[in-house]
């Protein structure tokens, strides 16, 4: 995220003739969190507190945008990565499989904790949160209903399995989660 706040920075942040953005008509999105997440729990981390970590590293960028002018938001939470194919292949214990899980609810309850916080303090923002966890075990439940063979094959052409490598999804689960995703664009203006 610090990278693709720093390239804002450069190079849109003061409004150039060749990107005319404006507060009214940009929306910022942030997916973000699995490979965080990951991290974390490769590293044996306690989750409450490597979240807090990540998120007190995560709001001062958004403030930096914001300052810029950004007042539209959009952010996806971490989608159950617990069931992704590098975690079942790095990992044969529940117990293991539940540090993940408890991981991937410390981060989406922290990431919630912390857009709350931002919304009190800017009013003027709007801040819409999508439930990709929802989503993808939406999909990992029902494979066969969205094209799949299963929930745990992983291909790189992107849209015969769900996942194009161990930890993210292909370009076609994109598609329907972008579908998905249509309704919550109305308070973003769109």
């Amino acid at each position: 995220m610090t990278s693709q706040i720093d390239a804002f920075q450069l190079y849109y942040a003061s409004r150039p003739a060749y990107v005319p953005w404006t507060t009214d008509n940009t929306v910022t999105s942030f997916g973000i969190g699995i490979n965080d997440v990951y991290y974390g729990f490769a590293h044996n981390e306690e989750p409450s507190a490597f979240v807090a970590t990540l998120m007190n590293r995560y709001r001062p960028l958004i403030e930096q945008i914001y300052s810029d002018g950004i007042r539209k938001f959009l952010f996806l939470n971490c989608p159950p990565s617990t069931r992704s194919p590098q975690v079942h292949e790095e990992n044969d214990l529940p117990e293991q499989f539940q540090r993940h899980a408890e991981m991937v609810t410390a981060y989406n309850e922290g990431l919630n904790s912390m857009l709350f916080q931002f919304r009190d303090d800017h009013k003027d923002a709007t801040v819409v949160v999508y439930d990709s966890f929802q989503y993808m075990t939406r999909v990992l439940d029902n494979p066969a209903e969205y094209g799949y063979k299963n929930a745990t094959c992983m291909n790189t052409d992107g849209s015969s399995c769900v996942w194009w490598n161990n930890l993210h999804p292909g370009w076609k689960y994109h598609k329907y989660q972008a579908e998905d995703m249509l309704p919550i664009f109305a308070p973003l203006g769109w």
